[in-house]
């Protein structure tokens, strides 16, 4: 994490076998528990789109 970028990596042996994958997110914002992210994200095609990920804060009991 460096400011607002997260980056990730991870493997995934039953679906990718011997493949690390990597994804790279930008927070845009986080208010009332709720956190939002943004990506952008390209086809097999070659053209772009962006995706975005929410996320609400959970209270235990």
């Amino acid at each position: 994490m460096d400011g607002t970028l997260i980056c990730t990596r991870w493997t995934d042996p039953v679906n990718y076998p011997g493949q690390e994958l990597r994804e790279w997110w930008e927070i845009t914002s986080i208010e009332n528990g709720v956190m939002t992210w943004k990506a952008l994200r390209e086809k097999e095609d070659g053209t772009t789109y962006v995706v975005t990920f929410t996320m609400q804060r959970v209270e235990e009991d």
